[in-house]
């Protein structure tokens, strides 16, 4: 039982890895599970088993996408940082992603799936559920922060801000992507300037 549910967790990680490199290299439309199933060594069968659905699979990778960023993030939680220190580790981390190579495909591919689920209630729920555990995860690492007048950051107030900071930094990782020049400090800087409202 155990060899099955890791050699399911082991298929599982290689079909979202080839996911992702297909939908980089592809876009999500052309990435057919035929491509997706052979660059993992597996059939499409395994994909129908393990996620259910194409689409399925699709979220599956906008979730596995938002995981890594946050998992690049775990000093966030670390005790000795003060909250504009967090802040800055959370933005540089999120600005970081941005400038891989494969961020500008991957950026597209959430945002046309964002749009589908303009019309698929499963999309949009599933979209709006990882955005959340984002968030969540964010504001976690805010609370119990004191900002420089000592107040502090208590958990209504932590989820504001790391839903505002989120929002600002998404709109400059677009910026970034387009290849605009996007200082990390300028970022930085009004991220904690939001904080400081």
């Amino acid at each position: 039982m155990v060899a099955r549910l890791e050699g399911k967790a082991r298929n599982r990680a290689a079909l979202l890895d080839a996911a992702r490199d297909v939908i980089v290299e592809e876009g999500h439309r052309g990435a057919s599970l035929g491509m997706i199933a052979g660059r993992a060594g597996l059939t499409t069968g395994a994909i129908y088993s393990i996620f259910g659905s194409k689409r399925d699979l699709l979220v599956a990778v906008v979730e596995d996408i938002h995981w890594r960023v946050i998992a690049e993030l775990r000093q966030l939680g670390d005790p000795r940082l003060g909250l504009e220190q967090v802040i800055g580790v959370y933005v540089h981390g999120r600005l970081c992603a941005a400038g891989t190579k494969e961020a500008a495909q991957l950026l597209a591919f959430e945002m046309e799936l964002a749009g589908q689920a303009q019309s698929d209630p499963v999309v949009s729920t599933r979209l709006r559920e990882i955005a959340q555990r984002s968030d969540h995860q964010f504001a976690e690492a805010l609370v119990g922060r004191a900002d420089k007048s000592g107040a502090v950051i208590g958990p209504e107030r932590a989820r504001q801000l790391a839903l505002g900071i989120g929002a600002l930094v998404q709109g400059f990782e677009q910026r970034r992507l387009r290849g605009e020049d996007v200082p990390d400090q300028l970022v930085v800087d009004l991220s904690v300037a939001l904080a400081r409202q």
